[in-house]
């Protein structure tokens, strides 16, 4: 809708303000995950769960997990993925030669990483107890862009938890 009003000449503020404003948001899980290892992020393995711009679809267009994906290998960590639905359209958009591991299962994703950060609300995820997170990972650590968890529970497990819109963080 922007270029289209670029293209003929018309200003749409609001607009244009709103999609600076989504664009900022999209760096909002990568702040977070820098914030849960003070800043010290090399060599770490971030696990992902959810590819799709939103649940039970394949399309990651403009997806937020795309921005987490691409600040991630900047500074050379690997990423490991997983979403059900969406795993093929991954494997066509992104380079699998920048360190990025395509998982089968939530079991499998989870091996060996520092980090957990949910991206996408899918209904699978839910079913997720703070016992199942708190062995599998290296560190307990869970980023949650879609607020799947409560922040109580994960305390209770010793999970360190940060989430969008809950405030900067529970241990």
């Amino acid at each position: 809708m922007t270029r289209t009003a670029q293209v003929v000449g018309y200003e749409l503020d609001l607009l244009l303000a709103v999609e600076t404003a989504n664009q900022r948001q999209k760096q909002v899980l990568y702040l977070k995950l820098t914030q849960a290892f003070d800043g010290r992020l090399d060599g770490k393995r971030i696990a992902l769960w959810g590819l799709a711009f939103k649940p039970n679809t394949h399309g990651m267009r403009d997806a937020p997990i795309c921005t987490l994906m691409e600040s991630s290998w900047s500074t050379g960590r690997n990423v490991q993925v997983y979403d059900r639905d969406a795993m093929g359209e991954c494997a066509l958009i992104c380079c699998k030669g920048k360190g990025l591991l395509l998982c089968r299962s939530l079991e499998e994703e989870l091996i060996g990483t520092d980090a957990l950060v949910i991206c996408t609300a899918l209904g699978s995820f839910r079913t997720i107890g703070p016992d199942w997170l708190k062995r599998t990972p290296n560190y307990p650590i869970v980023v949650d862009g879609r607020d799947l968890f409560d922040p109580m529970a994960l305390s209770d497990a010793h999970i360190r938890y940060y989430a969008i819109g809950r405030g900067e963080q529970y241990f």
